[in-house]
């Protein structure tokens, strides 16, 4: 059961996120009335949630569409030990260290569901994550288990080019979740 959700429809006036240079889609959102858009002036753009949650385990699933595809690895989604990072073309769970081995190509103009499941709380770290439905390759990040709530983030801290929508965010604390279902 979701304990955090976002639809973006309150845009820079929602009290659960953090906005760093962000715009809103209202000519083309995913769902209802307006998407956050992330990067389409090519720029430092991310939103990040302004509780922290958790004891170590993440489960998340959003809606996206890339409209311009990212010109440098970027993560889509995460909380800053790791997530789901663009690289050549493809989605992967990943971490500062490295990839899974499988990714899901993403093409410009269409629209993804992404679920991701960040495991901290064992030794090596765990993250999965599937593209509409389809499982990536899992990252197992080499680092001690620790049980911290943190923050999570959409968009890379970096600058990027790059003009991704999202929608429809989820959060779970319970890895029973994965995957969250609309």
């Amino acid at each position: 059961m979701p304990v955090f959700t976002s639809s973006f429809e309150r845009g820079p006036d929602s009290n659960q996120w953090e906005f760093h240079d962000v715009s809103f889609d209202t000519d083309t959102p995913l769902s209802g009335k307006r998407s956050l858009r992330l990067n389409p002036e090519a720029s430092q753009q991310y939103a990040i949630t302004k509780e922290s949650f958790g004891v170590g385990v993440y489960v998340i699933r959003l809606r996206c569409r890339f409209d311009v595809l990212p010109d440098l690895p970027s993560y889509l989604v995460g909380d800053g030990s790791g997530g789901v990072k663009f690289v050549d073309g493809q989605l992967y769970s990943a971490s500062a260290s490295g990839r899974g081995a499988t990714g899901a190509a993403v093409e410009v103009g269409t629209e993804y569901i992404v679920d991701l499941k960040i495991d901290s709380t064992v030794s090596p770290w765990l993250i999965d994550a599937s593209v509409n439905g389809e499982p990536l390759g899992q990252w197992a990040q080499p680092s001690p288990a620790h049980t911290n709530a943190r923050q999570v983030r959409i968009g890379d801290l970096n600058v990027r080019t790059m003009d991704v929508v999202v929608d429809d965010f989820q959060l779970s604390t319970l890895a029973a979740d994965y995957p969250i279902g609309f």
